[in-house]
């Protein structure tokens, strides 16, 4: 029931569908958080200064296991990105680009925030290409502030965890390195 309004089915089969085979795909998130893993096999992933060419140990998106991490960011600050695709996902997007300082979750990627920023106002080499999203959104309720729910109760539900009821945005570069 959920796999057919699941963004991440989305994403993936559109990959699948669209990207060539070892194409280099940079995530800043857990890979099943939004696609399949199953995509790591097939692609190269870039996670923090970790590539699924050269590491595919089980602590490979465990960002304290990312020796990397710090210069590999510094890269994506100062040079931007070396994949062929980026693939973003939060909750809510409009509130995440007003941001200055990244929240305590996020503080271990230092510099994330600014590079996103520039991605969606397209001042990197990467542009926005697809969006995938739940077609039944969240809501706050007009008679309980604070209180979010489904805008349809009925149809296309989707899971009430705030991690996986997420928009996915696939960025592809358009520069050559």
């Amino acid at each position: 029931v959920f796999k057919d309004g699941d963004p991440r089915y989305a994403l993936t089969t559109w990959i699948r569908s669209n990207i060539p085979k070892n194409s280099k795909i940079e995530v800043f998130d857990q890979l099943g958080d939004v696609a399949s893993e199953s995509l790591f096999y097939d692609y190269e992933i870039l996670y923090l200064g970790n590539n699924s060419k050269v590491d595919s140990s089980k602590n490979f998106f465990y960002w304290l296991k990312a020796p990397h991490r710090i210069p590999h960011l510094n890269h994506i600050r100062d040079h931007g990105s070396d994949a062929d695709y980026i693939i973003f996902s939060h909750h809510n997007l409009s509130d995440f680009l007003k941001k200055k300082e990244p929240p305590l979750s996020q503080s271990y990627i230092p510099y994330v925030i600014t590079y996103i920023q520039n991605l969606f106002a397209n001042k990197t080499d990467f542009r926005l290409i697809q969006k995938f999203e739940y077609i039944n959104k969240k809501k706050e309720s007009q008679f309980l502030k604070g209180f979010y729910h489904f805008e349809n109760l009925w149809w296309y539900p989707a899971p009430s965890s705030r991690e996986t009821t997420r928009s996915l945005y696939l960025f592809k570069k358009m520069i050559a390195n």
